[in-house]
């Protein structure tokens, strides 16, 4: 599933980013709900807690997130499809 290697990617690359733990944890953990969700066949759930990530992305940009970091952690979730 194209969608969960994806989830996984970007876990990997913010795993890499050099940011605030605890910011760094809540974006990982968002995205390990997603996944389970998606798993468990429970596509609003992931729809849902997808937007808090993004949402999250886009308020940690320009801060604990550079914009080079939030457009590719944005350019590979353009391709998760619920």
């Amino acid at each position: 599933m194209h969608s969960i290697t994806d989830i996984y990617s970007m876990c990997i690359i913010i795993k890499t980013f050099p940011m605030n733990t605890g910011i760094q944890n809540s974006l990982i953990s968002k995205l390990s709900a997603v996944e389970r969700s998606m798993t468990e066949g429970r596509t609003n759930q992931a729809k849902h807690t997808f937007s808090a990530f993004l949402n999250e992305v886009e308020a940690q940009t320009g801060k604990a997130l550079t914009e080079d970091q939030a457009m590719g952690l944005k350019r590979i979730a353009s391709r998760i499809i619920f």
